[in-house]
């Protein structure tokens, strides 16, 4: 089984006490809070990863999976404390930063 590893990046102000909603192939699959780690076993082949709180998303990520394979994402504010208004109102489709990392194989067998 393959599995997708999204973790938020520590660090900064911005959306401190919100959690972004987590969806793979359109359906939400759970929800992160700063600092936590949410792991989803998927089938494997091509999977879209977003990312979404009320008034911003992120870019969806495509991502291609073996059978035994992990991917891992980093995800954080695309704003900083000057600009999370101009990215809630102008650039909503880059408020969340969904950053793929590498590939790993499961020890699992």
């Amino acid at each position: 089984m393959a599995q997708i590893t999204v973790q938020w990046r520590p660090g900064g102000y911005v959306d401190l006490l919100c959690k972004y909603h987590v969806f793979i192939d359109g359906s939400k699959v759970g929800h992160i809070g700063r600092g936590e780690m949410l792991t989803i076993s998927v089938d494997h082949g091509s999977h879209q990863v977003q990312l979404k709180l009320d008034w911003g998303t992120s870019p969806t990520v495509t991502v291609d999976l073996a059978t035994d394979e992990t991917r891992q994402l980093y995800c954080e504010p695309g704003a900083n404390t000057l600009t999370a208004l101009y990215y809630a109102m102008f650039r909503r489709q880059q408020y969340i930063k969904l950053t793929p990392t590498y590939l790993r194989r499961s020890s699992a067998s």
